[in-house]
């Protein structure tokens, strides 16, 4: 039986071919894309009261907890030295990519990353979640460890600053 025809003169998309499972999973992968780019978009350089660079030296306290964080959630994918998997996740260590825009790391945590990033001249295309289970100060702590760790330049986030990002809509 053939399928009715549109006003248009066309007959109407058929779905035929794929299995309702991939027809169900199209809808939260092109959701998560629309928001990774859309996150990439949003200027969110100096919406903090202060850039994490600004407000001196972190405290031992905060880096030990910020390793906790990192040594539960983040190492599986940036590995305990953070020089992440090749090709597969980027390095956290000596990273230009976080050098270059700190407060956008926030952004990332808290809201996960789709899609090609290029970190220390190497392109990487993966996912990562959103860790939004994280409260602002864990965001903070971990951060501020990263920030310390593994040749970085330094810096630390208070739970305040994080607040401020990661609920800045654009």
């Amino acid at each position: 039986m053939k399928p009715e025809s549109t006003e248009t003169g066309r007959e109407p998309r058929s779905d035929r071919g794929i299995s309702p499972s991939a027809r169900t999973r199209r809808f939260p992968l092109l959701l998560s894309v629309i928001l990774a780019l859309a996150a990439l978009s949003v200027p969110v350089r100096g919406l903090a009261a202060t850039s994490p660079q600004d407000q001196g030296p972190a405290s031992a306290a905060q880096i030990k907890r910020g390793r906790k964080v990192f040594n539960q959630i983040c190492f599986a994918c940036h590995q305990h030295n953070g020089l992440g998997m090749p090709h597969l996740f980027p390095p956290l260590a000596k990273s230009d990519f976080l050098k270059a825009d700190p407060d956008r790391a926030v952004w990332i945590v808290t809201h996960g990353l789709v899609g090609p990033v290029t970190v220390n001249g190497k392109q990487f295309n993966s996912a990562m979640p959103s860790q939004q289970q994280l409260s602002d100060e864990q965001v903070a702590d971990v951060l501020t460890f990263v920030l310390n760790s593994w040749g970085n330049s330094g810096g630390h986030f208070t739970a305040a600053s994080v607040h401020e990002l990661r609920t800045h809509k654009g």
